[in-house]
């Protein structure tokens, strides 16, 4: 990232990503902790322990996706930007347990940090 443009498109894009990421690890921490005591918050046949682990695993990768945005590597808005469209499905299927206005502010975030990061793909090919 360039010195004295602070708020650019890769700023923003890697500051949602890091909120992301750092959402995720928190839920991760929790599921993994409520796994490794015995209670059942998350799954029905026991698995939080496992999946409070892959979800820690996916929060660092994505947090190290989110340092990658805003240092400007090319490669890394395009796991980003599929992040997005996965938390866009995810909030969709989610109106069981979700109220509306969760989902909507869900969907509002994926696709504005979304744009940010087209946005800095759209620089990345310009200065080619």
């Amino acid at each position: 990232m360039q010195k004295g443009k602070l708020l650019r498109a890769e700023g923003l894009a890697a500051l949602g990503v890091a909120l992301e990421a750092l959402v995720l690890g928190i839920w991760s921490i929790t599921v993994l902790v409520s796994g490794l005591s015995g209670e059942t918050v998350v799954t029905e046949d026991g698995s939080d322990t496992a999946l409070g682990i892959f979800m820690l695993v996916v929060a660092i990768l994505l947090g190290r996706v989110g340092w990658a945005v805003w240092k400007d590597v090319r490669w890394a808005t395009g796991p980003a930007i599929t992040l997005q469209v996965l938390l866009i499905g995810g909030a969709v299927i989610s109106t069981d347990f979700l109220p509306i206005p969760a989902i909507g502010a869900i969907i509002l975030y994926a696709v504005l940090v979304a744009a940010a990061l087209i946005n800095v793909r759209r620089q990345q090919f310009a200065a080619e």
